[in-house]
């Protein structure tokens, strides 16, 4: 179905008429899973009159993810501003997942394994999966695990789509679990083509 100016016309009269954070985290669930005509079906409804959906779980396990996270923002003035700079930068995308983590661990205590540079050694090499176009974990987030890892770590990469590289190919599969068996890395650069 076509739309006037296209979908990102449609994308934005919606975020300007309805709640930004359901659309965005609706969106989100379905690019993770590479859903696309569902996601297409579902604002085209919304669009129309029909009601949006919302979300009430981000299938985040919180106190996993606030003690491995810090996100320091010391109060809601800030947190604002946080979120006018996010529109600047990428219109688009008004809550991306990372704003997302920002109201889940505000207020978390003590961050037990903050983000640090990685100093690795270990005799197995680590296998890292990840899409090119993974819509939670960015590709450029693998690459720099792999950078850090040096000669301790290779990083597979699933030419397509979807959140969770291991479950988006056969291919993905077949190397994830031949390094299992093997604890042997592929060669560096190795790449899955779109099922």
């Amino acid at each position: 179905m076509r739309h006037p100016g296209g979908a990102r016309t449609v994308w934005h009269r919606l975020i300007a008429t309805h709640d930004h954070f359901d659309l965005d985290a609706a969106a989100l669930q379905w690019l993770k899973d590479v859903k696309y005509a569902e996601l297409a079906t579902y604002l085209a409804g919304v669009d129309a009159g029909g009601p949006a959906k919302h979300i009430t779980d981000l299938g985040v396990v919180v106190p996993a993810f606030c003690d491995d996270w810090s996100l320091p923002v010391r109060d809601y003035a800030e947190y604002a501003a946080l979120l006018r700079r996010t529109a600047r930068v990428a219109p688009d995308t008004g809550y991306p997942p990372q704003v997302f983590a920002l109201t889940l661990c505000l207020g978390w205590p003590h961050v037990t394994n903050p983000q640090h540079i990685l100093r690795v050694h270990t005799r197995t090499p680590i296998l890292l999966l990840n899409s090119r176009h993974d819509p939670a974990t960015g590709l450029n987030w693998a690459r720099s695990v792999e950078r850090q890892l040096g000669r301790h770590g290779v990083l597979v990469t699933y030419e397509g789509a979807g959140h969770g590289a291991y479950t988006q190919s056969s291919c993905m599969k077949r190397k994830a679990d031949d390094y299992l068996v093997s604890l042997e890395v592929p060669p560096r650069g190795a790449t899955c083509p779109i099922a």
